[in-house]
């Protein structure tokens, strides 16, 4: 998907990754996104080395374009609430809403990548 840099950043295309194998923590959600950088974590995905969970804008983007590829449920994205870093927001993708939440609870997390152009 195509998505437009902010604030003087560069355009990206941004690409939908793996998905994590159940619900998880905000912690775990962002350690497993930053894990597909090794063979270990997942072989397909070591030699990108660049995946990470979605921005909550980008969430936005997925929902309006590639929902049909996300289950029905709320999704961590990486971002954190600005005044209180024990919370983040998560985008549910049944009914398109994004709220916060504390980083204990549990959700479903998908990794993207993104590439400069």
């Amino acid at each position: 998907l195509f998505v437009r840099g902010e604030n003087g950043a560069k355009d990206y295309l941004l690409i939908l990754g793996p998905e994590y194998d159940g619900e998880t923590d905000w912690n775990t959600a962002m350690k497993w996104a930053a894990d597909l950088r090794s063979a270990d974590a997942d072989p397909d995905a070591a030699h990108h080395g660049d995946y990470s969970l979605p921005t909550r804008a980008e969430q936005a983007v997925l929902l309006g374009n590639l929902r049909d590829l996300f289950q029905r449920d709320w999704h961590w994205s990486n971002t954190q609430h600005a005044e209180d870093a024990g919370y983040a927001w998560f985008q549910g993708f049944g009914d398109g809403s994004q709220h916060l939440y504390h980083k204990d609870n549990e959700f479903r997390a998908r990794a993207v990548r993104r590439l400069i152009i």
